[in-house]
């Protein structure tokens, strides 16, 4: 790969439009600079970036970001970050991230994130969140989570939290440390059937509709490579299966993997998707979940029927 550097916007319009495909362009230094469309950049140094529409950014040292529309945004060392809109940020190390409106946050490290609005957060490691608004968060391994107002939290691992008076904490597992909130211990989530009970899904006849967001290309975050090398997809009328499918594995891997709503299987894709998918699983052929682990998708074999394609409420879109 080529890197392009540019210190200001006149530099980094004359380098987007002329780019080459192993060309990657930085903006460092101080310099302000603004990306819109589906642009991508990396920023470095003290270099402030405003990115719109679609536009990516990856951003080190002490970057600053400012992310709408569905931008999407990679931060590392002591970066930071605003995101707004339906922006998606993945914020590692050091670095900081501010959340309003629908914007989803993916943190880990050291990461430190303050969501509003209706943001959502996951965080892991030892990440931190202060949460407000109606914002939601997951917390895994070593998180710390503070909320206030109707933010809602779910705890895992050894995560910790304080909540205040009517703050919602599903308590996910016994070994995080919950203090304040309306505290809601989580039933035992060690069967298919417990995993239906708790997230509502009901069968028919045997088989229950799983949810997935998918690319343009109707392929999962990264494109899910089968064991013959094939990378698995959801195309409408396709009945994707995996071979390696292991109904006693309690953690990803072995097998496809499903939610109980398309806004669920959101959750599990790298920005904005392009589809969602509806699949039909028969009960008998999903996988035990791990109850100290990840509960809000499930594995199966294969679907049972035909993929269709849905709206965000799971309504069927006819072709």
């Amino acid at each position: 790969m080529k890197y392009v550097y540019v210190h200001n916007q006149a530099e980094l319009d004359a380098a987007l439009a002329k780019r080459a495909e192993d060309e990657i362009i930085v903006c460092r230094g101080a310099g302000h600079f603004t990306i819109t469309g589906s642009a991508s950049v990396r920023a470095s140094g003290s270099a402030s970036v405003r990115a719109f529409g679609s536009a990516s950014v990856e951003a080190f040292g002490s970057a600053s970001v400012r992310a709408s529309g569905s931008a999407s945004v990679r931060a590392f060392g002591s970066a930071s970050v605003e995101a707004f809109d339906s922006a998606s940020v993945e914020a590692f190390d050091s670095a900081s991230v501010r959340a309003f409106d629908s914007a989803s946050v993916r943190a880990f490290g050291s990461a430190s994130v303050e969501a509003f609005d209706s943001a959502s957060v996951r965080a892991s490691g030892s990440a931190s969140v202060r949460a407000f608004g109606s914002a939601s968060v997951e917390a895994f391994d070593s998180a710390s989570v503070r909320a206030f107002g109707s933010a809602s939290v779910r705890a895992f691992d050894s995560a910790s939290v304080r909540a205040s008076k009517y703050v919602a904490v599903h308590k996910m597992t016994a070994t995080a440390v919950v203090r304040g909130g309306v505290v809601i211990e989580s039933p035992q989530i060690d069967s298919p059937a417990a995993w239906m009970d708790y997230h509502g899904v009901t069968a028919k006849r045997g088989i229950v509709t799983l949810y997935k967001a998918v690319d343009a290309e109707w392929h999962t975050r990264g494109g899910w490579t089968l064991p013959d090398g094939s990378v698995c997809s959801y195309e409408p009328g396709t009945k994707p299966e995996a071979a390696d499918f292991d109904p006693e594995m309690r953690d990803c891997g072995a097998g496809l993997h499903g939610c109980a709503s398309p806004g669920a299987a959101s959750i599990y894709f790298n920005g904005k998707p392009a589809h969602h998918v509806a699949v039909p699983v028969r009960v008998s052929e999903m996988g035990t979940p791990n109850p100290r682990g990840d509960t809000l998708k499930i594995r199966f074999r294969r679907a049972a029927k035909p993929v269709y394609e849905v709206n965000a409420s799971g309504e069927p879109i006819e072709a």
